[in-house]
């Protein structure tokens, strides 16, 4: 992966940018951002295509397009998502999988899992191989931290590089100790760590512009 960026755009809703795709792949084009983090798919799950985002990256010599991939958390709008998990048996107990949690009160729709469980992450690893065109990931969501949470999010992410996709990985304002744990874990690791006290928000907020 190239060093780390001048500029940063992060756009999960890449269909704001304009009344249909073309536009919104113009828009993201001439923007003058060094990587664009995109959601794995243009809107839901119409995915994006190849020749879009080597039309995204052409003019901006080493520019980066990498895929948002959320591993701590799980979204009813993505294809794995089952009904079932939204009902009640007849005893009233949740029919949803001991690994999903509680719905994020600040994203609707958005679930915390318990990412090191096997049956989780075998649906979610699956999700990656959706990045067509897209050279690296973005790992993100890790609220829910059991002791060893370190130990397990370098499991999770091992599959990923064994796989050869290079990862990109965002730790918000942690202490300084933790700050230096995570950044010897990411060179072992070999992936690029960006540690910020900013939350990324979607178009509107973010660093992105069209300058």
């Amino acid at each position: 992966m190239s060093p780390q960026p001048h500029t940063l755009a992060y756009v999960l809703q890449a269909e704001n940018l304009g009344k249909d795709r073309e536009q919104a792949v113009v828009a993201l084009k001439v923007c003058g951002r060094d990587w664009l983090v995109l959601d794995l798919a243009f809107s839901n799950d119409n995915l994006w295509r190849a020749e879009e985002i080597t039309a995204i990256r052409q003019i901006h010599p080493g520019r980066k397009v990498l895929a948002y991939l959320s591993i701590g958390e799980a979204e009813d709008y993505r294809d794995y998502w089952q009904p079932q998990w939204n009902q009640r048996n007849a005893d009233g107990k949740t029919a949803a999988p001991a690994w999903l949690g509680a719905e994020n009160p600040d994203w609707r729709g958005n679930f915390c899992v318990n990412y090191w469980d096997p049956e989780w992450q075998a649906i979610i690893l699956k999700q990656a191989d959706k990045a067509i065109g897209i050279e690296d990931l973005y790992t993100n969501g890790d609220k829910v931290q059991p002791a060893d949470h370190v130990k397990y999010v370098r499991g999770f992410l091992k599959p990923l590089q064994q796989a050869g996709k290079p990862l990109f990985v965002i730790e918000y304002g942690t202490s300084k100790k933790a700050q230096q744990h995570s950044q010897r874990s990411a060179a072992a690791d070999g992936a690029v760590l960006l540690i910020t006290d900013r939350l990324l928000q979607t178009i509107g907020t973010s660093y992105y512009n069209t300058k």
